[in-house]
């Protein structure tokens, strides 16, 4: 055996000095770098990927962001908030009269026919918001709106006029700056002919 190892050479700087490098080690070196190599490469793909879709997102947004900041669509949309805002309202004022249109389908048939001359009177101008009524006082109390100053004490003269109330007083006459009508509450004290 001391033989054989005496051919063998093993002296690798001896062969490095003579040029005859074995192809293993570079294999070697390439199969521990190669991990390394496809962690680099899937990061640098990921990234020109991830770069790109940017790019193109702010491609696409540009154009979306001009029409946000344009000031006439600022002002459109400005208005449809505010037409919003007031179909909010009107919705809300017929939830409330049919919620008082529903009470008062228990009331008798005298009450029901009142609640629709006082709503006939109204026209375009005046809305009533709600309504309550006392049977013990024959009290009827009106929540009103109406769009001009002058509608509510000339819905107020049709009420007296109607024969329906022996006294009507109203008050609480203001603006109100969200919805730009005129809001006043009238209290009526029913007649005895119509009691």
């Amino acid at each position: 055996m001391m033989k054989a190892l005496r051919k063998k050479d093993i002296d690798y700087l001896a062969r490095l000095k003579d040029g005859r490098r074995s192809g293993r080690p570079i294999l070697r070196i390439a199969l521990l770098a190669l991990p390394f190599a496809l962690v680099l490469g899937a990061f640098a793909a990921a990234f020109f990927y991830y770069t790109g879709a940017t790019s193109r997102l702010k491609k696409e947004d540009a154009p979306l962001q001009a029409y946000l900041q344009n000031p006439q669509n600022l002002q459109r949309q400005s208005k449809a908030v505010e037409l919003s805002d007031q179909l909010a309202g009107y919705t809300a004022r017929r939830d409330a009269l049919k919620s008082d249109l529903d009470a008062l389908a228990g009331y008798p048939r005298l009450y029901k026919e009142l609640y629709r001359q006082v709503i006939s009177l109204t026209g375009n101008a005046v809305q009533v918001e709600s309504t309550s009524f006392s049977d013990e006082t024959g009290l009827l109390s009106l929540e009103l709106s109406s769009s001009g100053v002058k509608d509510a004490p000339s819905y107020i003269q049709k009420l007296r006029e109607s024969g329906l109330f022996q006294d009507i007083a109203y008050r609480g006459y203001g603006v109100d700056e969200q919805d730009g009508r005129y809001h006043f509450t009238a209290d009526c004290l029913l007649a005895a002919s119509a009691q």
